[in-house]
């Protein structure tokens, strides 16, 4: 029997994202836990933009079997850390920022969990 808990992976409508999936779903299975996966989008978007995040998504996940939850929200770090405290994940999977922010960072700190950033078949964790 497997480990209580949960594994989240926090995707962008990229097709890119499936190697977060892969990465969390393998620990969630070498864990005999659950993944899922988490998108924020932005409240306003133009329609086009929209219908083909939206079919990016449904492609990630069904590539990746990994079921997709999508919040709407103009600040994912908000979003993100109340999905966490919602279902309560042992550990985060997102994707490293190019832009050297700090989001990684934050999240590690509001959620208190671990933040594994996945880079092609890199994965650097972010504890607090």
């Amino acid at each position: 029997m497997g480990q209580t808990g949960l594994i989240i992976c926090c995707i962008t409508a990229q097709s890119s994202c499936i190697a977060i999936l892969n990465k969390g779903k393998e620990m969630a299975t070498r864990m005999g836990i659950e993944v899922k996966a988490v998108s924020v989008q932005p409240i306003k978007q133009e329609a086009l933009r929209r219908a083909n995040d939206m079919k990016t998504l449904d492609t990630l996940s069904k590539q990746s079997g990994v079921e997709i939850s999508i919040i709407y929200s103009d600040n994912p770090l908000l979003a993100l850390a109340e999905y966490a405290e919602e279902n309560l994940p042992i550990h985060i999977f997102t994707g490293k920022q190019a832009d050297k922010s700090s989001f990684v960072m934050k999240l590690a700190e509001v959620c208190k969990l671990p933040v594994s950033m996945v880079a092609g078949e890199t994965v650097f964790t972010v504890t607090n």
